[in-house]
This record gives C-alpha cells, structure tokens and sequence, in this order.
C-alpha cells in the first residue's frame, strides 16, 4: 500500500480514536487531558499503533488512564470501523507518548545551562532579535 494512503488512513484514525476518547468514553479511571499525537499504521494494515499524551495527571494515574482506554479498545475500534472504508479494521494498540514529557525536561535543562551561563557571566544575557523586535528596526 502506498505511503500516502497509509498516511490518510493513520490521520483518519487519529481524528476518530481521539473524539471517541474525549466524548463518548465515561470511564472514572479517565483523568487530565488526553491527546492522541500520532498513529503509526503496518502497511498491511493490520495494526495501528496508537500514541497517546496525559497531562495534568501523575504516573499512578497515567497508567490506570491507560489502562481504562485499552479496555475501552474493543468499543473505540467499533467506532472506528463505522468510519473506515476499508475492509478491515486494524487492531488499535495504545502506547504511552513519552516525547512531550522528554522535551519540556530538555527545555528545563537547556534552562538551567542559561541561568548557570548568565550567572557566571555576571550580568544579563545578551538580547537576541527574536525577542525584542525593535531592535531590527535600529539599524
């Protein structure tokens, strides 16, 4: 199958598993934001492997939210397959998405490096173009 069907196909996915999370699921176990970031589909499309986001929520509730959208799995790909108009429906699995919580932790670091620089340094860092504008217009 081609790479740009599968990408329609992920993306469909996407946009039908993450409505169905956030309005038709009522499980108490479900807590904090949850956002689907992305869908890797096997080209045979037999399974579509299914990342998801929690924020808001610590790591004891991360995993029982987790849990409640994998048992949720038998009524979210019955949802699904009403909106696929393929002849199956792949077999969703759910992964916990790491990369966001990955990316505010390097964020926190590269931080600290520039408070550490400017602290050794002596005095306030240097102002770059992006962040005040008007300086563009000195020149």
């Amino acid at each position: 199958m081609s790479a740009r069907r599968l990408e329609k196909i992920a993306k469909i996915i996407q946009t039908t598993v993450s409505e169905v999370i956030q309005n038709h699921l009522s499980d108490p176990r479900i807590t904090g934001l949850i956002s689907v970031t992305r869908v890797q589909v096997s080209p045979d499309l037999r399974l579509a492997r299914v990342y998801l986001s929690l924020a808001g929520t610590d790591a004891k509730q991360e995993n029982l939210t987790l849990q409640a959208v994998k048992h949720a799995r038998g009524y979210i790909q019955t949802r699904l397959a009403d909106t696929l108009t393929t002849r199956t429906c792949p077999r969703l699995d759910f992964q916990l998405d790491e990369s966001i919580k990955k990316g505010f932790a390097i964020t926190h670091i590269l931080d600290q490096i520039a408070a550490e620089h400017t602290a050794r340094e002596g005095g306030n860092p240097p102002e770059s173009s992006l962040e005040n504008p008007e300086s563009n217009d000195e020149r």
